[in-house]
């Protein structure tokens, strides 16, 4: 099972040993080189070393004191951009044709990779909340952030399980985008965020993402284990049918 993140999340996969296949990055401003290692448990040297075996898929217009910083493969893409003056600039120093529909954000850019270019047809999504921890806390990261301090306007909306919770429009509007996405793009999309918004209505969720618990996804995928006894050791009597 192949693993793609968002770069955000690169200390947070690192200190869980969990190594993507992948990490891609969408923003060309400075707050992807902080995120890389804020929240993390180790100083931002550590983070930056690890990048020596990994890969990451960046934006043309990516910063480029990330571009210097990351040690390893950098495989690049291009994104649409709404100023045509900005994309007539670019094509001025080389036009790039390698396309990625994002909808303004950074998961949404890596999921299209996994699809259009890696091929995958079923996407699992994980910490795609798309909202905050619940309505009083307000808090949108799993560690703490200082984007967290100051929040701003919100908009109420529902997650997944009916309840009241508060988000960002633009979080909102990416989550929509998924939504959209769903039901345009042929392809199996599983939420396995435990909560969030992806895929959720006041009138209920939408059938085109399947909402399960992640130990589900590994249950789903990993059955064939169970079938490990009867297929080696056949001359034993064994009454397990399936599960």
């Amino acid at each position: 099972m192949g693993l793609v993140s968002c770069l955000h999340n690169f200390h947070f996969m690192e200190d869980a040993n969990a190594k993507p296949d992948l990490y891609v990055s969408l923003d060309s401003g400075p707050v992807t080189i902080e995120e890389v290692y804020e929240g993390g448990q180790k100083d931002p040297d550590h983070y930056w070393t690890l990048t020596k075996d990994r890969t990451l898929a960046a934006f043309i217009g990516s910063n480029p004191t990330l571009l210097d910083k990351w040690q390893g493969k950098i495989l690049f893409f291009n994104a649409p951009i709404p100023d045509q003056s900005l994309r007539d600039e670019i094509n001025k120093i080389e036009p790039f044709n390698v396309w990625v529909e994002s909808g303004g954000n950074v998961l949404g850019a890596a999921t299209m990779i996994t699809k259009g270019f890696l091929g995958s047809n079923i996407s699992i999504f994980v910490g795609a909340d798309f909202s905050f921890s619940n309505e009083k806390s307000r808090k949108f990261h799993g560690w703490d952030s200082k984007y967290d301090k100051e929040i701003g306007n919100c908009v109420a909306t529902v997650d997944i399980f009916g309840n009241r919770i508060l988000t960002w429009q633009s979080y909102h509007n990416f989550k929509l985008w998924f939504d959209g996405l769903a039901q345009r793009v042929p392809g199996i999309y599983i939420n396995a965020s435990d909560a969030g918004t992806m895929g959720a209505y006041r009138e209920g969720n939408i059938r085109q993402i399947q909402q399960l618990k992640i130990e589900e996804v590994y249950e789903m995928f990993k059955l064939h284990f169970k079938k490990y006894d009867q297929a080696y050791t056949p001359q034993e009597p064994n009454n397990l049918l399936f599960m």
